[in-house]
């Protein structure tokens, strides 16, 4: 044998070894494999239900699905088998509109002036578990009107420090003074010393996309109009001028952010997509134009329909002025008859809630309102899994049960294509590989 063919030996065997390496260290430990036993799964992708599936686990990630006896024969004794035979499994679901730094509850001044921060921290700690244990383990946080709580709240969990589900964060949302991202109804010699997202004119719209940014928003959330009562179809009240809006999208663009529109009025609607805004929420006054442009763009519709007829029937059962229900109820109508336009036009609907204004955890309540609404169930649990990750930008990573995906995995006992209620108790919830929660620990395993 000579020099060179030992030289190309070593070389081969080099090369031999350097791929079994890598093999080794992609292969799981038997106590890392996992195999879900699925009686119905739900592909969202191609909007089909499949029966009698499996789907092997590694580490964090789906592996592979396949039939239940293909899977099975391909793993060892040590994997570990949870038995879903009797559920309906489906990829978990995605909110991409709360505020978990904001608590529900009805005392606004009072809170305004005894609770810091840190309060609201804490609080949001709790409001990440509840979603999470709704079977919403993805969310886009769209920010307070002070400090990076929900960043905080993002970061603690990307360390495995708290539960919670992913969170894409938005940080301090921004306006007008005097808007819908300011503090009204004080006195304006009362001072709060703490971040503001009050920002007016082109200048001061770019140094607070600037500062949120250099703090860690994954996207950027601004303040069009008012509320719902504030923003009639009638009226154009816009809190930023076109120019403004503009400007915001330029700026966001240049950092690689995506912007997020707060915006009920029709007229404003338009200002928004014509200006490259990414997602327009609540969008309660959508008329033909609106959609014919969101259409046109691409641009995601957000419209949180259950939030209203939460706050309605609050109203109700505190007995407030028969007035004032009245004219919330006529609004709902009007919503209720655009959100069915907006469904038949094919423009992108995304399901978010704007939880905070209704008890977190709640988030699946929104599912029976959509398809009340005209939207066939498959497509409310699309909008929820495979569409709002497609808003997220995670396309690759979240909202489908594929292979190379996270294990993000939910279970009911009923198939929500056949009752979407189902989805508002969740008995099975694993989030990249880990278990959350499982009702289903008294069915035996399945060799």
């Amino acid at each position: 044998m000579n020099w060179n063919h030992m030289k190309q030996m070593k070389i081969k065997l080099g090369i031999v070894l350097s791929m079994l390496l890598f093999a080794s260290q992609i292969q799981a430990s038997p106590a890392d494999t996992v195999v879900i036993i699925a009686g119905k799964l739900i592909d969202v992708k191609n909007a089909t239900i499949l029966s009698n599936h499996a789907i092997l686990i590694v580490g964090e990630y789906i592996n592979k699905i396949g039939p239940k006896d293909v899977i099975l024969s391909q793993i060892n004794e040590n994997s570990k088998i949870i038995n879903l035979e009797s559920a309906t499994v489906l990829p978990g679901l995605i909110d991409c509109h709360v505020h978990l730094g904001i608590t529900y509850g009805n005392n606004y001044f009072r809170d305004l002036v005894t609770k810091t921060s840190i309060d609201n921290a804490i609080e949001a700690t709790v409001n990440a578990r509840k979603t999470l244990e709704a079977g919403f383990t993805s969310v886009r946080d769209l920010g307070t009107s002070k400090d990076f709580i929900d960043i905080g709240l993002r970061n603690a969990i990307n360390s495995g420090i708290i539960p919670g589900p992913r969170i894409q964060s938005a940080g301090i949302y921004i306006g007008s003074t005097g808007g819908h991202a300011d503090m009204i109804g004080i006195s304006p010699y009362i001072i709060f010393d703490q971040f503001s997202g009050v920002a007016d004119g082109n200048d001061e719209i770019r140094k607070m996309i600037r500062f949120n940014v250099k703090n860690g928003a994954d996207l950027i959330k601004i303040m069009l109009d008012g509320t719902i009562v504030e923003s009639e179809p009638v009226s154009d009240k816009s809190q930023y001028s076109q120019e403004e809006i503009n400007v915001c999208a330029e700026e966001a663009k240049r950092w690689g952010k995506k912007v997020s529109a707060h915006v009920h009025g029709a007229g404003i609607i338009k200002k928004a997509i014509n200006a490259g805004i990414y997602s327009i929420e609540h969008a309660s006054y959508m008329d033909d134009e609106c959609i014919r442009l969101a259409k046109q763009k691409g641009t995601f519709i957000i419209p949180t329909p259950y939030w209203i007829k939460y706050t309605i029937d609050q109203m109700i059962q505190r007995g407030a002025p028969t007035s004032i229900i009245e004219k919330y109820q006529s609004l709902f109508k009007l919503q209720e008859s655009n959100f069915k336009k907006i469904v038949q036009s094919g423009v992108k609907i995304v399901y978010g809630t704007d939880a905070t204004i209704f008890p977190h955890g709640w988030n699946a309540k929104q599912f029976p309102l959509m398809v009340e609404w005209g939207m066939n169930p498959m497509k409310a649990l699309q909008s929820a899994t495979i569409d709002a990750s497609e808003l997220l930008g995670w396309s690759d990573k979240v909202g489908v049960l594929e292979s190379g995906y996270y294990a993000d995995i939910i279970a009911v006992e009923e198939n929500p294509v056949d009752n979407i209620g189902a989805l508002e108790q969740v008995d099975f919830i694993m989030k990249g590989g880990r278990i959350v929660k499982n009702n289903f620990d008294q069915i035996p395993t399945v060799k």
